[in-house]
């Protein structure tokens, strides 16, 4: 991160965006059926996280990357929801032996997942290997 100028902020940042990813993994759903309405009309049928689940999260701060940001500050509680998604499905993947391939991992979904039913989603148009998915520059690095 860049300087921390308020670390206790910043671990509120940071658990926040680790509530709002585990939202993102487990509960957010929005489906659009043939009629077109969607059913996730309000706080009724949108499920959120709640303050039970919450999980501790260990934070480390590690202050000197370098920023362009006022007083070499950073912004702190975006980052740290793009992961929680991945590693979720990865610890469903890893108990349930079977490819996860979308999420919300919501109780039918992950019940299908030990059924063995089903559809696999169709990525033709990604490669199997990473590296076919990313752009190289001029100097040959990956971006």
């Amino acid at each position: 991160m860049g300087r921390a100028i308020n670390p206790r902020a910043i671990q509120g940042q940071i658990q926040g965006g680790v509530v709002q990813g585990l939202g993102y993994a487990l509960h957010e759903e929005v489906t659009l059926p043939p009629d077109g309405r969607i059913p996730q009309s309000g706080f009724e049928t949108y499920r959120l996280p709640q303050a039970g689940d919450a999980v501790p999260v260990q934070i480390d701060l590690y202050e000197g990357a370098p920023s362009l940001g006022p007083l070499g500050a950073k912004g702190a509680g975006e980052i740290p929801i793009l992961n929680v998604a991945a590693a979720v499905a990865c610890a469903v993947a890893n108990a349930t032996g079977r490819r996860v391939q979308e999420i919300p991992l919501t109780p039918p979904r992950v019940l299908d997942l030990l059924c063995g039913e089903g559809e696999a989603l169709d990525l033709s148009h990604m490669a199997e290997d990473w590296r076919g998915n990313v752009l190289e520059n001029e100097r040959g690095l990956w971006w």
